[in-house]
Order: C-alpha cells, then sequence, then structure tokens
C-alpha cells in the first residue's frame, strides 16, 4: 500500500459542447494524465 502517490491527478477537457474528457495520471513516475481517459457525453 502506498501513502504518497506524488503526481495523481484529474485534468478535464471539454472538447466541445456536451463532451467532456478526464484525462487521469496514477501517480506513480512522472504525470501521465494517459493513464486512465474517459469521455463523458451528454445531451446539451
Amino acid at each position: 500500500m502506498q501513502a504518497w502517490l506524488g503526481n495523481a491527478g484529474m485534468r478535464a477537457t471539454t472538447e466541445q459542447p456536451g463532451r467532456v474528457v478526464l484525462g487521469c495520471s496514477d501517480g506513480e513516475g512522472e504525470p501521465d494524465f494517459e493513464d486512465l481517459v474517459v469521455e463523458i457525453l451528454t445531451n446539451a
């Protein structure tokens, strides 16, 4: 178990109306917001 995840984080980007992309860094090594990518679509 790790108590410190130094470079963990999330970046939210609005690509276009109704589309948000979340890029997540797992905290290992240098920040890499491509570790996990989630796309959220709405009917906006």
